[in-house]
């Protein structure tokens, strides 16, 4: 978060909240936030479904929802699927990283509820823009 607010103090951003938290239980009430953004993180998710539908629900009517991910193919130099799939400790598996194809992240936020999805795909990277339906 430090690393936001200088760089938003370097652009004379207007001043924002930022909450770090758990994306599957938002300390927010429902229809509260006017929009939120997830840079690089949907792929670290454990269970991207959940964490959408917690999006959604804390969204006011015609909140929008911005993200980034990676999408399949990303080369071995990039991503050491090797290191990354066995992180936990003994006896128990490490939490993969998940990547997704756009069709995939389109069905994943239409199925949380959003209104409008839009996925637009960069080389191995998905550009996100969502938005919730008016009330």
């Amino acid at each position: 978060l430090e690393e936001v607010s200088r760089r938003a103090k370097e652009e004379g951003c207007p001043p924002f909240d930022m909450v770090r938290g758990d994306v599957q239980a938002l300390p927010f009430q429902t229809n509260s936030l006017d929009a939120i953004h997830s840079g690089a993180a949907l792929h670290c998710w454990p269970k991207v479904q959940d964490g959408l539908t917690e999006v959604h629900r804390v969204l006011k009517p015609g909140g929008k929802f911005f993200a980034t991910t990676f999408l399949w193919g990303l080369p071995n130099e990039v991503v050491n699927f090797s290191s990354n799939l066995n992180t936990g400790p003994p006896g128990r598996p490490g939490r993969p990283y998940r990547f997704f194809d756009n069709v995939e992240l389109e069905f994943l936020m239409k199925s949380a509820g959003f209104a409008e999805v839009d996925v637009e795909v960069r080389e191995r990277c998905a550009i996100i823009r969502c938005r919730k339906a008016e009330a």
